[in-house]
């Protein structure tokens, strides 16, 4: 009807009719079944009834379909798509799904039969790679998890093509099956594009943390000492130079990595570090130099075992006239050497480094210190770091990331210099908060600046929320909470700290440029007066790298 404006109301009128429901879900086809228990009724069965994230119109779903539940066309749609990549982790990789339904009027319920034709289980003969233009085909194939000879997981063609994304020596990677002449055998072809591994920059920059500073570096991720006739690239190794100077701090760095000693799943590098840190204190600075070497080899599909040994020698200088007497003492004893074996065990599913949507990682690291292996001080520092991403949401990308973090200190012998404990604060942790400070405070007398002095156990668990607005750009708010208590093992939480922010992560040169506005909520509070002691209202943070 047309009003006296000239609007014009539509109205549309609705006959939802009758809302069936799932009737009896069965399986045909499946010839396998009657001698392998893998692919019997039972087992099919367990696969479709699964839950899994909903695409499409409700990413906020579940599908999952058992008898009795409501027949979403989606959801029964997903559940043949479950029963193909099934078949296709077992080799079957030209497996098809068809979807009968039989509806019954009476009753309102749908029978559901999924239609099987398996096809042949498939082998890989040969692999094909192309498109590599400078890196060498060797580099590549060591990154595949499978080869000749295997079956043709369609789930592992997939942690293949993962892998070398991961890398980041490639712009675009594909890894697919070709048929051949010969039946049940297909060619696993890897075609990929290069990209750009190496940079030489200078300049200045800027860090929340380390305030102003300039650099000059030289970094190739796919560096090769043996190929000059390709500028020096193609092997896989990590070369990387870098000297810094700033009004907080300057340091020297220089790192080599060997991905595959002799052609095996075996990496070794080293790293040498000299660093000038004025940044962790008004009161003091802290000088570090020393030499890093390690061995890295992947165990198990996911998972890599790591063991290294470190020399440093740390000192502390420019100490202030009024500094804690903790820190007087250790400026006035001329520097610790500190020699340190580290093993360690990563275990990782993340589908991209950078800008994750799915996956976990999780690493558990052990370093011992002293007890034979010489050097001033002994301890064991242990530590637990966990990670697990999760697509709320296609559209837009959206993503949470959960991340948790737990430290002990223990064989300390009764001390340990402060610049060996734990500290939560600033860019890479507690965003609300100032560098280290967060916990396990020298006094609580705010006119003495109320410095930090680290803690011998530590907790941290992070939420984040990010959105993609382009490729290298997303949007992210979060959530933080964390503990620093000085004793050992003391997991108490009664003076925990916790903040929120807004932030933005931007994609430059391979890393993440994060950019972070922090507000405090849970702040620590001088036990006699309440007032704060770690606060101080909103705080920005600016760093380089992936966080975990």
């Amino acid at each position: 009807m047309k009003d006296a404006a000239g609007w014009v109301d539509v109205v549309f009128k609705i006959k939802e009719g009758r809302r069936y429901t799932i009737g009896a879900i069965a399986f045909d086809g499946n010839r396998l079944g009657s001698t392998d228990p893998l692919y019997a009724n039972a087992a099919l069965q367990k696969v479709v009834a699964e839950p899994s994230l909903r695409r499409g119109a409700h990413p906020a779903e579940f599908d999952r379909i058992a008898r009795g539940e409501a027949f979403a066309v989606p959801a029964i749609e997903a559940a043949a798509e479950k029963v193909r990549e099934y078949y296709g982790q077992m080799g079957y990789i030209n497996s098809s799904v068809q979807i009968v339904r039989k509806p019954d009027l009476t009753t309102g319920a749908i029978d559901v039969k999924f239609q099987i034709e398996e096809g042949l289980r498939h082998t890989v003969r040969t692999v094909e790679i192309q498109g590599n233009t400078k890196t060498r085909s060797t580099v590549i194939a060591r990154e595949l998890a499978l080869g000749p000879g295997e079956v043709f997981d369609l789930a592992r063609t997939r942690v293949s093509e993962a892998r070398l994304r991961n890398t980041q020596f490639f712009g675009e990677v594909s890894v697919t099956a070709v048929p051949t002449s010969i039946p049940g055998q297909s060619d696993l072809r890897v075609t990929v594009k290069e990209g750009t591994t190496g940079s030489v920059s200078f300049g200045a920059g800027y860090s929340t943390v380390e305030g102003l500073v300039g650099f000059v570096e030289y970094a190739e991720a796919n560096f090769d000492f043996a190929s000059p006739e390709n500028w020096y690239r193609g092997d896989g190794q990590k070369f990387r130079v870098r000297l810094e100077v700033g009004n907080l701090s300057n340091s020297f760095e220089h790192s080599f990595e060997e991905p595959a000693l002799w052609e095996r799943d075996l990496a070794v590098g080293y790293s040498l570090e000299r660093r000038y840190a004025g940044f962790a204190s008004a009161n003091y600075s802290v000088i570090s130099e020393g030499i890093s070497l390690y061995a890295r080899r992947r165990i198990f599909s996911n998972i890599d075992g790591r063991i290294g040994y470190s020399l440093r020698r740390i000192s502390v200088d420019n100490v202030l006239v009024g500094a804690p007497a903790e820190v007087v003492a250790e400026g006035n004893a001329g520097g610790r050497v500190i020699s340190s074996v580290t093993a360690s065990l990563t275990y990782d599913t993340r589908d991209e480094y950078n800008f994750p949507t799915k996956g976990s990682r999780i690493s558990l690291t052990e370093e011992l210190a002293g007890n034979g292996l010489g050097g001033d001080l002994k301890y064991l520092r242990s530590e637990l770091r966990m990670g697990r991403w999760f697509l709320v949401s296609p559209d837009a990308e959206q993503t949470i990331g959960i991340l948790g973090r737990v430290g002990l200190l223990t064989g300390t012998g009764g001390s340990l210099p402060f610049y060996e404990r734990f500290y939560l604060g600033g860019a890479y942790d507690m965003r609300g908060f100032d560098y280290n400070q967060v916990g396990a405070f020298d006094t609580y007398d705010t006119s003495n600046g109320n410095q930090p002095m680290g803690g011998m156990t530590y907790g941290f668990l992070s939420a984040e929320y990010t959105i993609k607005v382009a490729d290298n750009f997303r949007l992210a708010a979060f959530f933080d909470y964390g503990f620093v208590n000085k004793g050992e093992a003391d997991f108490n939480v009664s003076e925990a700290n916790s903040d929120y922010g807004l932030g933005m992560r931007i994609l430059l040169g391979g890393a993440v440029m994060r950019l972070d506005f922090g507000f405090p909520l849970q702040t620590t509070q001088n036990p006699t007066t309440g007032a704060d002691v770690n606060g101080g209202g909103m705080k920005f943070n600016f760093s380089f790298g992936t966080v975990f």
